[in-house]
């Protein structure tokens, strides 16, 4: 994989060395549609790592880098992330503008009633570039949260799957609570009060000019991605577009007919109407798991027209009625 602005910005900015930049601007060519001319210079993140490794950079890297480096190396995103309100936004609009840092990745949020989980996969194949992706993002967070709430993130756990790295004693420094490796998936357990603590140097007019552009951006760049995942994007952005009535209207917002659209998706093995109907169980399973909020409201969250059709739908979806599921599951995730 080519090397993503955000993380060559990261690591010249670690080595503090402009050689290095100069190096990796060659993984812009291919956006800019140069022909790939033959070259010592590094062509893929495994080989940029080696070459910050061999520059004198530690086997925990990817955690100084997180920690470290200031939010401007996320672009006009990390501008967004740092003028939102509280930290339950940032984590949202890092998830609606996740594909203009690393294509494929994937964020999620899911809440009990004292603990909030984020969860973290950054779509990579090799394994040693998807471990120093987890790691900086984490680092990131952590040091993300010191900067809404003032303080540390009181990490409840961190949740890495791999085994434990020769340098395991490094993570210590980076986070103060226990860490498990070899876990089924990348996340980090925090309290889930912090989420919506107000910090105090938000500017809400640059936050939105900030947002507007960073939609802009996402409209240009989404050709380049899997049309799935612009549908997605869609449907966050939109609730309304949950109604099944509503898919006439997503070709349009795609800038696509609707039989390019059943097309390019049947390409990647979806439909759209899928594509919804999984969307809207997501979402509903969330908020019913995640969320103290009455049946009739969810329901029209996840774009059903009354309550009884949501209640027939979630009981298909899960084999439980919503009331079940919630009562089941909630002293599951609190003990998470």
């Amino acid at each position: 994989m080519s090397i993503p602005p955000f993380l060559r910005r990261a690591l010249s900015w670690h080595m503090r060395d402009d050689s290095l930049d100069m190096e990796l601007a060659s993984f812009t060519s291919e956006a800019q549609g140069e022909a790939e001319q033959p070259s010592s210079e590094p062509r893929s993140l495994s080989q940029a790592l080696e070459h910050a490794r061999a520059s004198g950079a530690g086997a925990a890297l990817a955690l100084e880098l997180g920690a470290t480096a200031p939010l401007q190396t996320l672009g006009m995103v990390g501008e967004l992330i740092a003028h939102s309100p509280t930290l339950r936004s940032a984590f949202g609009y890092a998830r609606r503008f996740l594909p203009l840092l690393q294509a494929g990745g994937n964020l999620k949020l899911v809440e009990s009633e004292q603990f909030a989980i984020i969860y973290f996969e950054p779509g990579l194949d090799n394994e040693s570039e998807r471990r120093f992706a987890i790691e900086m993002a984490f680092a990131m967070m952590v040091a993300i949260g010191k900067h809404f709430v003032g303080k540390s993130l009181a990490l409840r756990e961190v949740l890495l799957p791999y085994p434990a790295p020769k340098h395991m004693s490094e993570y210590e420094r980076f986070f103060p609570c226990p860490v498990t490796f070899d876990a089924s998936a990348a996340a980090l357990i925090i309290r889930r009060q912090l989420l919506d603590v107000r910090q105090p140097l938000a500017d809400d007019y640059l936050r939105r000019v900030i947002e507007s552009e960073l939609e802009r951006a996402l409209r240009c760049e989404a050709p380049r991605g899997p049309l799935n995942v612009r549908v997605r994007a869609i449907l966050e952005r939109d609730a309304h577009l949950l109604s099944q009535n509503a898919l006439r209207v997503h070709p349009k917002r795609l800038g696509l007919s609707l039989r390019a659209v059943r097309r390019r998706l049947a390409a990647e093995g979806l439909t759209l109407s899928g594509l919804v109907r999984d969307f809207r169980k997501e979402q509903a399973i969330h908020l019913v798991v995640d969320r103290d909020l009455p049946f009739k409201s969810i329901a029209d969250k996840v774009g059903f027209s009354d309550a009884t059709s949501f209640h027939r739908a979630f009981k298909r979806w899960t084999g439980a009625t919503p009331k079940e599921f919630r009562r089941r599951s909630q002293p599951r995730a609190s003990a998470a």
